[in-house]
């Protein structure tokens, strides 16, 4: 599957659960093969909340890759989905503390 569908299905999760549900479909996606030939800096790991989704777009993003490296690519298509599924993250909090306040106090 190209990037843009998973970006699409990104833009229209509309909780945590669902980012995170989507972001191990994601990896899941990729040959096993070609993960464990990442660096270990960039080797995905469990995702069990938000806060391992930007962290392991933090660590994808701070990698650096010179353009011979067999990975190279594969690293920055990584950073690209997790950079925007952790931008996801933080809209949906964002959306929720707005609904909160438009309620007002109980």
């Amino acid at each position: 599957m190209t990037s843009a569908p998973w970006q699409l299905r990104l833009r229209d999760s509309a909780t945590d659960a669902e980012v995170l549900d989507l972001a191990r479909e994601y990896l899941a996606s990729f040959d096993q093969y070609d993960l464990a030939m990442l660096p270990a800096r960039c080797q995905p790991r469990t995702l069990v909340c938000a806060h391992d989704i930007s962290s392991y777009a933090f660590d994808l993003v701070g990698h650096y890759c010179d353009k011979s490296d067999a990975t190279a690519g594969l690293v920055r298509q990584l950073a690209g989905f997790f950079t925007e599924a952790s931008i996801r993250l933080s809209e949906i909090v964002t959306e929720a503390n707005v609904r909160e306040a438009l309620r007002g106090p109980a």
